[in-house]
Parts: C-alpha cells; sequence; structure tokens
C-alpha cells in the first residue's frame, strides 16, 4: 500500500532487536503473536516473551494544494505490543530451561516485567545512536497520540500483555521517477536494507527499489503524479507536453531572456 509505511515498520522492528531483555524476538506483524479467540480468551503461538510490531489503519485529511495525490500518507497507527505467558523459559548455558529473566512467574513480576520491557522499547526507539530508530523518527514527521493497552488472561494458558500504541504522521511516498536522496530518511533506510545479511530484508529492498527506479522521467511528469494533476491542469501552469503531442515527447520549458524594445530586459522562469 505505501512505501514509507512498510520502511516505518520494518525501521522500527529492526530498532528493537538486541536493544531489549528479549533480545532478538522481534516479531514483524506476526498473525497469531497475541491473539484473542472467540470466547475473549487470550492465545500466543510463541514459545518465548515477545515483542511484536504492528502497523493498523491510516488516515489523510487532504489539504489545499494536494489536489488528487494518492502519494501522502499522513497519519497511522503503530502498535507495539509486549507478550510473556507463564509456560515461557529460556535456556541456560548448561542446556536447563529457567524462567525468563529469573523473575518468578507471579503476576506481579509478570507486570513488572512488561512494564520494563515497554520501557526498553521507548528507550531504543528514542535512542540517537540506534541507526534504525534514527530513520523510523525521520519517517514519522510527528508524534501525534499515544495509547497503552493491557491484556491478561488467567485461565489455561495464563498470559499477559501490553500494547503501546503510537499514531504518528508519515512522509509521503517517492514518485515512481523520482530520485531517492540517499541523504533523507528513506534513503538511509533503503541504505540499511541493503547492508543487512537477512535474505528476507534482501529480498524486500530489490522489490522496493523496483518501484522507485529512477528512468530518467522529466520533472513535469513526476509533478504531475504528486499532485494528481490531469494534463490540462499541469498545461495550465505551463509545464508538461503540448496538446498535439501524442508521444508526451515536448522538451520541458527554459528560462527565456525577454528585451521589449530594449526598454527593459526580463527573465521570464517557467
Amino acid at each position: 500500500m505505501s512505501l514509507v509505511r512498510a520502511a516505518f515498520r520494518i525501521a522500527a522492528v529492526e530498532a528493537l532487536k538486541g536493544r531489549t531483555i528479549f533480545g532478538d524476538n522481534v516479531l514483524d506483524s506476526q498473525a497469531a503473536a497475541l491473539d484473542a479467540k472467540a470466547d475473549g480468551t487470550l492465545v500466543t503461538d510463541q514459545a518465548k516473551p515477545f515483542i511484536a510490531v504492528y502497523l493498523y489503519d491510516g488516515k489523510h485529511d487532504r489539504v489545499s494544494g494536494e489536489l488528487r495525490s494518492l502519494f501522502v500518507n499522513g497519519q497511522c497507527r503503530i502498535a507495539f505490543e509486549i507478550g510473556i505467558a507463564a509456560t515461557m523459559t529460556t535456556r541456560k548455558a548448561n542446556g536447563e530451561n529457567e524462567v525468563i529473566a529469573g523473575f518468578a512467574m507471579t503476576d506481579e513480576e509478570t507486570e513488572f516485567l512488561l512494564d520494563m520491557v515497554g520501557r526498553e522499547v521507548r528507550v531504543a526507539l528514542s535512542d540517537p545512536d540506534n541507526a534504525w530508530a534514527e530513520v523510523a523518527r525521520g519517517l514519522a514527521g510527528s508524534l501525534d497520540a499515544m495509547d497503552l493497552a493491557t491484556t491478561r488472561h488467567a485461565e489455561g494458558q495464563r498470559l499477559a500483555g501490553h500494547q503501546l500504541m503510537f499514531t504518528a504522521s508519515l512522509a509521503d511516498d517517492p514518485v515512481p521517477g523520482e530520485a531517492v536522496d540517499p541523504d533523507a530518511p528513506f534513503g538511509r533506510f533503503l541504505a540499511l536494507m541493503d547492508a543487512s545479511d537477512d535474505p528476507v530484508r534482501s529480498a524486500q529492498v530489490e522489490m522496493m527499489r523496483g518501484m522507485i527506479a529512477t528512468d530518467g522521467a522529466p520533472s513535469w511528469q513526476i509533478l504531475q503524479q504528486r499532485m494528481g494533476m490531469t494534463a490540462d491542469e499541469l498545461l495550465s501552469l505551463g509545464r508538461g507536453p503540448i496538446p498535439q503531442d501524442e508521444d508526451r515527447e515536448t522538451p520541458e520549458n527554459v528560462a527565456v531572456t525577454v528585451d521589449v524594445d530594449g526598454v527593459c530586459t526580463t527573465e521570464i522562469v517557467p
């Protein structure tokens, strides 16, 4: 649906790996990590404590000057779901299992552990030395809301979870044919993906680059796509091909100098 939305989610996932006491068990859009059955019972398919990152709904209210742009992302909600069940253990060096992080599995300690991981999530996403977090912050122009929800279930598998949700205003998507600034947040995201040794990330970035490959598109074409203009609207601005140009190869307008009977000289810039 959106390259920037996907980049924002991936950057948030990578920013948390190895940054909490849950280690690298950070899940990207895992469908059943923390779920509820029809009767309201909470269930999980995870064998270890986890953080799962999801993108939820988004919304954009058009502002003046955007016309029909389909590359505006507007607001979206990103959730960090932190889950732990009483049956979860970690493997020690000697091969024995122990309850996670040395905590007794009491309700008090479970809740405390979830609070601590929630704090670690906030610290990791705010860390100026975390390259992935820096990208995520750059893709989000502002943080508009923050919500915290808690869920817990004590029948059968005892399971508790916290959900930290942010509503953020995201940057616009790049337009096809538009060069991506390597120093901009999305450009830095692509570089981090290129450097990843994860084959999934390698495949993802290859597909994303294919959707934005610079193919020498003229600036008028990029402008028309960015604003969602009709050909007539673009032409009214002095941009784009003339109506008789069926192949749309009219060269772009350039600045010219007009000399009015030696009275004055004026430069006209399209």
